[in-house]
């Protein structure tokens, strides 16, 4: 999960709230709703930088026609995945890259009540003032550093995608993988003969991120604990079956099957 580097503020309450930035591992990003303005360029976002800095007019014109094509949907890989395909003899990674800068860039535009072009600029100057030479960029290509930044953050389909994924991930903690490890335990009656008997048993691991770090937790399950699991999991399927007909009768468009 991203967030852009801000400074410190205090919440209505006095409690001090820092809004840091936060790792992007695997799909990528995550947002903050407060207004405040930018201090740094985190690390994990500069080769997105870097690599924008470095393209041609005509490899920008290519990027910026792939991302009209795509459909916004609020998963970032399968985002990046369509705009990827579109694109011609270029690496994944960049892509990613770029894309994953962009995300979080975008949704200040409308919560920043900034310009494209002016938060651009910002980013273009914060690059300057950090004293990294790998972000450092020639006077005469910073305009169009500028524009081809402000260019992307301005597409459509950048916008409602990041503003999707953010509300999707907006949350203290998410999950990002899950694994049910099952496996015998024997049962000792003489340690220095043969177990007679065995118990089998699982151990639910579910991966997660919080606060920016991606951390794991473990908890042991019985035969009776994975029935309740399966069918806690149905009556899940079965909810959000019938909240997207609700949704269907009530005129309104699900975001990611429209």
């Amino acid at each position: 999960m991203l967030r852009v580097e801000r400074v410190p503020r205090r919440d209505g309450d006095g409690k001090r709230n820092t809004v840091t930035d936060t790792k992007a591992p695997q799909e990528g990003v995550h947002f903050g709703e407060t207004r405040m303005p930018l201090t740094r360029i985190p690390e994990r976002y500069e080769p997105g930088l870097i690599t924008l800095a470095s393209l041609r007019a005509d490899q920008v014109a290519e990027l910026v026609s792939a991302l009209n094509a795509a459909k916004p949907v609020s998963e970032f890989s399968a985002f990046a995945d369509a705009v990827h395909s579109q694109l011609k003899n270029w690496k994944r990674s960049d892509v990613y890259n770029i894309i994953r800068t962009c995300y979080s860039l975008a949704i200040q535009i409308a919560d920043e009540e900034m310009s494209a072009n002016e938060l651009a600029s910002q980013v273009a100057e914060l690059m300057r003032a950090s004293g990294r030479d790998r972000l450092a960029i020639p006077e005469d290509a910073k305009q169009q550093f500028v524009g081809s930044l402000a260019l992307l953050i301005g597409i459509d389909s950048i916008k409602l995608a990041s503003k999707a994924y953010g509300l999707r991930r907006d949350h203290e903690r998410w999950l990002c993988d899950v694994k049910i490890i099952t496996d015998l335990r024997p049962v000792f009656a003489d340690v220095h003969q043969k177990p007679t008997s065995v118990i089998v048993g699982h151990t639910l691991k579910l991966g997660y991120h919080e606060d920016g770090e991606h951390r794991e937790f473990y908890v042991a399950l019985d035969g009776s604990d994975v029935a309740a699991l399966k069918k806690a999991l149905q009556r899940a399927e079965d909810k959000e079956s019938s909240l997207r007909n609700l949704v269907v009768d009530s005129g309104l468009k699900e975001f990611d099957h429209t």
